[in-house]
């Protein structure tokens, strides 16, 4: 069972516009690749994106964070509401759909205590309109293992995004016999095949790409989660 654990970010009186405001770490001015790639407190990495970053990415990073958490949520009724935030983060569900779940789940969750309640309302943070993804994420890291959460969260960032590089224009292997890098790109993440990153990593290469990181990317450990920045660059993806 989780246990709760203080002391991870500052109280609510510490947000602003739905990131934590600055208390002397690493902002965004002056920060360069190699802070991203080593940076183990997902607070700065947010900061830096927020204003980069689309609405659809940050809100697949808010449903990943949940979805660390995945067997400690409380219920398959809240598990069903993480999938349905990713839904709407694609454009598939209308936001009066979200606002009446956002009503009837925060009916169903208002009996919630101590750990459980932290990580519903993680979860009821995804049906807003307007949202935090910070929020979300300081809500889901709870428990003896909040630290190495928020070392996966970070992860779940650089998987998510490439800030400091980007494809330029259309690359030749997209077009590679009759697209089926990108047929193999569409299937793993509406499938979530993620062990088949390894084999994209081999169409990409046997099609022409170079880009070690790319390859690299499909060829490592992970994680991999919807919004991974290879599939969204390959699937035209913001």
């Amino acid at each position: 069972m989780l246990a709760p654990v203080s002391g991870i970010v500052g109280p609510a009186s510490a947000w602003k516009n739905g990131f934590p405001e600055r208390r002397g770490e690493p902002g965004e001015p002056g920060v360069k690749e190699a802070d991203w790639l080593d940076w183990v407190d997902p607070r700065p990495m947010l900061r830096f994106l927020r204003l980069r970053a689309s609405d659809r990415k940050l809100r697949l990073f808010a449903c990943a964070c949940c979805r660390l958490v995945w067997d400690h949520l409380p219920g398959d009724h809240v598990r069903r509401t993480v999938e349905l935030g990713e839904r709407y983060a694609e454009g598939l569900v209308l936001e009066v759909e979200m606002e009446t779940a956002r009503r009837e789940f925060n009916k169903a969750i208002a009996r919630e205590r101590g750990v459980n309640a932290r990580l519903a309302q993680a979860v009821a943070e995804l049906l807003r309109a307007r949202f935090s993804p910070a929020l979300v994420a300081e809500r889901a890291r709870t428990g003896r293992e909040a630290f190495l959460l928020q070392w996966r969260q970070c992860d779940l960032l650089r998987d998510l995004f490439r800030p400091f590089r980007r494809v330029g224009g259309e690359p030749p292997w997209l077009a590679w016999k009759d697209g089926l890098v990108v047929k193999k790109a569409l299937a793993i993440y509406e499938q979530r095949r993620w062990q088949d990153m390894p084999l994209l990593a081999d169409l990409l290469a046997e099609a022409g790409c170079a880009d070690d990181e790319v390859l690299s990317h499909c060829r490592g450990q992970g994680p991999q989660v919807r919004g991974c920045w290879v599939l969204d660059e390959l699937l035209g993806r913001e």
